[in-house]
């Protein structure tokens, strides 16, 4: 119900004289595990058939894209190495996609230990040289799985 008086009022509220406490719209609550928008009509919106185009499949929930629109699949861990003065941090991330894909964030993981990696002491003499050849071996294997 919107009050010409109140613009912003809005469906559930109704106005209230001035000075009583606002009073809202009592709805039954949901069902435990039901979510709130389908608590009254008591069931949830059915899919309809023919939804998706046919002849099209989509990968199932720990499945990889697979055929030759999307190249081999491989699988790779990166390390980015972070100098900062007195210590130093590193993490590792596994990447899997395509050899293209996997060039991309070899790329960005040496760019990141070339620009940052070398701000501490102990960076310089050991970490950052060891994230970086450890990449570049990474990277070897990739190519060698893809062969190329």
């Amino acid at each position: 119900m919107t009050n010409p008086q109140n613009p912003v009022s809005a469906p559930g509220w109704q106005q209230q004289p001035a000075g009583a406490p606002p009073q809202y719209a009592q709805q039954a609550p949901a069902q435990y595990g039901q979510p709130a928008q389908y608590a009254q009509q008591g069931q949830y919106p059915q899919a309809q058939q023919g939804q998706y185009p046919q002849g099209q499949q989509y990968p199932q929930q720990g499945q990889y894209r697979q055929g030759p629109q999307y190249g081999q699949q491989l699988s790779a861990s990166y390390i980015k190495h972070t100098g900062m003065l007195i210590w130093w941090q590193q993490s590792t991330t596994t990447h899997t996609g395509t050899f293209e894909e996997l060039t991309t964030a070899y790329t960005r993981a040496q760019t990141h230990n070339l620009l940052a990696g070398w701000w501490s002491i102990s960076s310089v003499i050991a970490f950052n040289w060891w994230a970086i050849f450890r990449n570049m071996y990474e990277y070897h294997k990739v190519k060698k799985a893809a062969g190329r």
